[in-house]
Parts: C-alpha cells; sequence; structure tokens
C-alpha cells in the first residue's frame, strides 16, 4: 500500500514539474516579438493591392469627323467614339483614329498611312499638332488640302481650341502641300456648313 501510495506522489511530482518547466519556458519567450507569417509565392509582406477605386479606367468621348468624298467635291460629318487612358490624351487619340480613316464606304482619307502625330500641345488657347514629314507627300490640289487643314482645325475645336497651329516635324512651314498658307494659326470653319453622311 505504502508503495502505490509512494508511486502515486512520484508521479504527480512528475507531472507538476513538467508542467511548471512548460509555463517557464512560456514566460520567457518575448511577447512582443513578431512571429513570421509565411507568404503565398509571389505576395511580399509589404506589397498592398490596388482597390477597385484606384485603378483607372480608360475615358470615352463621341467625336465628329470630317471626311472626303472619294471625288474630293465635298466634305461630310459623322460620329466615333475615342478611348484614351486619360482626359488630357483624347485629342491625340482623336487624331490619331482620324489618320486611320473613316469606316463608310463613299469617304476617304486624305492623309498618306506612314504619316505620325507626333505630338499634340496647348499653348495659349491654340492647339498646336506637329505631324511627321509623310504628310507633305499627300496628293492633293488646293481643295483637297484645305479639307485636309479644315479636318484638323474642325477635331481640334471639339476640345475648346478655335485655332490651329499646324507643324512639320515640330515647325511651321509656310504650306504643307504648297496651296494653303499654315505659318499662323488656322481656325475652324463652321461645322454646320457640313452635311451628316448617310450611306
Amino acid at each position: 500500500m505504502r508503495t502505490f501510495i509512494k508511486g502515486s506522489l512520484l508521479l504527480l511530482l512528475v507531472v507538476i514539474v513538467t508542467a511548471g518547466c512548460s509555463l517557464l519556458d512560456a514566460s520567457e519567450r518575448n511577447p512582443d516579438q513578431e512571429q513570421e507569417v509565411e507568404q503565398p509565392d509571389g505576395v511580399h509582406e509589404n506589397e498592398v493591392s490596388p482597390t477597385p477605386e484606384e485603378v483607372e479606367e480608360p475615358v470615352e468621348q463621341e467625336i465628329t469627323f470630317y471626311y472626303a468624298d472619294d471625288d474630293l467635291m465635298d466634305m461630310y460629318r459623322v460620329k466615333q467614339d475615342v478611348e484614351a487612358d486619360e482626359e488630357d490624351g483624347l485629342p491625340k487619340a482623336a487624331l490619331e483614329l482620324w489618320l486611320q480613316g473613316p469606316e463608310q464606304e463613299g469617304l476617304t482619307n486624305l492623309t498618306p498611312p506612314e504619316v505620325v502625330i507626333e505630338k499634340v500641345e496647348f499653348i495659349d488657347g491654340v492647339a498646336h499638332v506637329s505631324f511627321s514629314q509623310e504628310i507633305k507627300n499627300a496628293n492633293l490640289g488646293s481643295g483637297g488640302e484645305a479639307f485636309l487643314i479644315d479636318q484638323i482645325t474642325l477635331i481640334m475645336e471639339q476640345f475648346g481650341y478655335d485655332s490651329t497651329q499646324i507643324l512639320v516635324n515640330g515647325e511651321a512651314e509656310e504650306s504643307i502641300l504648297g496651296h494653303v498658307t499654315t505659318s499662323e494659326p488656322v481656325s475652324a470653319p463652321d461645322s454646320d456648313s457640313y452635311e451628316w453622311y448617310e450611306e
């Protein structure tokens, strides 16, 4: 009987000592120490995912474009949506879409396919549009050149600029094709003088 009691007391003592060591070990831990959390592959601890509000949506605006007919006798109006990453990029995006030419049969593009819009700037209320050198390769007479300039100025007018300085390689020239003076800013004509195109 005494042996059983001694054995029980010994077992109880071992349990108490073991529990005490566990508590002591836990108390020695630094409570302020941050535990490392394993991040999934490709995710960094300080990396913050953008919220839906921070993701900028493209901006879109409906623009009236002007194109000549295949015979270069008249010019017509058509509407098309223009999209850009931000609002400031809409004027250049509109001109680049215009360079691609009309979608409607019976209308034509007046610029050579290799023409590039180099830059679009707004200085003292005047739009400055610079084309690459290839615009001078357009095979147009005086009427076609007048249409070309009207188309450019009418697009810029929709962004709040009544006159446009047309540039080639960043420089103003006396004339693009030799028929119409472009050394000074050119005012946009009355847009109502052109009819809407109906196929």
